[in-house]
């Protein structure tokens, strides 16, 4: 088979790529940004806020997810980074809200995984493996029918053959 024509690859999957980033960086963003505003204007010495800090049975909120990470930073000499953040059920419910907007901000991917689109974006032609278990090029649907009317044909001259000995 002939090679596929040379093509400059790459530039819509470059704007995908970028796309992806500036979108995770607005989510994350938004969400740290906000959570440290709200954390800012609530002052724990003057209002209760140990509710944000129950981690008790009934929290829909799991509590390993902050001892794993603060014990890692401490392990590292990093804690003095975190403070508190990793106990505030406020901080995972932002970041639970920022990891939702970056998931449905996201939804021209369900266009990339469309037949048509995925081949303009990879123009690359379809494979599968042969009898032998080779990796080959799929057939297109005219090829197809050519090998079906072929493979008839051989069988038909076969039939004849073994009549005629």
């Amino acid at each position: 088979s002939a090679p596929l024509p040379a093509r400059r690859g790459g530039a819509v999957l470059c704007g995908v790529v970028l796309l992806d980033a500036v979108v995770f960086a607005l989510c994350f963003g938004v969400g740290f940004s906000h959570f440290c505003r709200r954390r800012r204007d609530v002052d724990c010495a003057q209002v209760d806020c140990s509710i944000f800090y129950d981690w008790g049975e009934g929290s829909s909120l799991q509590r390993w997810p902050h001892e794993v990470v603060a014990r890692w930073l401490q392990a590292h000499g990093l804690g003095h980074l975190v403070r508190d953040w990793l106990y505030d059920q406020r901080f995972w419910a932002y970041m639970d809200f920022a990891q939702t907007c970056y998931s449905l901000m996201l939804f021209p991917y369900v266009l990339l995984g469309l037949p048509p689109c995925k081949a303009f974006l990879t123009h690359a032609r379809r494979t599968g493996y042969d009898k032998a278990g080779r990796l080959c090029w799929a057939l297109s649907n005219q090829q197809m029918l050519e090998r079906s009317s072929m493979l008839h044909s051989f069988a038909v001259q076969d039939r004849a053959a073994t009549r005629m000995q």
